[in-house]
C-alpha cells in the first residue's frame, strides 16, 4: 500500500470559496458601517457567511479523513448553512422587489398630484 499525503485544506477550492466568502462578509460589513442596517444590505453578509460556513464544512466531509459521526454532523452543517444561504437570496429579491414596488407607487402618486 503506498502512502499518500493528507489532503491540505488550503491547497483545495473549497479554501479559495471560503476565503472569497469571508472577504464578502467583511465588504458587506464595510458597507453597513458606511451606510446603514438594512434588509438589503445584510443579505449579502449572511450569504457570504453560509457559503463561507458550507465550503469549510463540506471540505471536512468530504475530503478530509474523520470518523464517521463528525463527518455526518458537518455534511449536515453544510447542507443547512446552503439552506440559509438560498433562503436569504430569496428574501433579498423579495425585498429588493418591495421596495422597488413602494418607489413606484411613490412616483406614481406624485405625477398623479401634481396634474
Amino acid at each position: 500500500m503506498a502512502n499518500t499525503a493528507p489532503v491540505v485544506y488550503f491547497e483545495e477550492s473549497w479554501a479559495i470559496l471560503s476565503s472569497i466568502g469571508l472577504i464578502n462578509c467583511l465588504i458587506g460589513f464595510m458597507i453597513i458601517g458606511i451606510t446603514s442596517l438594512s434588509p438589503i444590505a445584510i443579505v449579502p453578509v449572511v450569504c457570504s457567511v453560509a457559503s463561507a460556513i458550507a465550503n469549510g464544512m463540506c471540505f471536512y466531509a468530504f475530503y478530509a479523513n474523520y470518523s464517521t459521526t463528525p463527518t455526518v454532523i458537518a455534511g449536515a452543517t453544510a447542507d443547512i448553512a446552503w439552506l440559509v444561504g438560498l433562503a436569504q437570496i430569496i428574501s433579498g429579491g423579495y425585498s429588493i422587489n418591495s421596495y422597488n414596488n413602494r418607489f413606484k407607487k411613490l412616483v406614481c402618486l406624485s405625477i398623479v398630484t401634481s396634474s
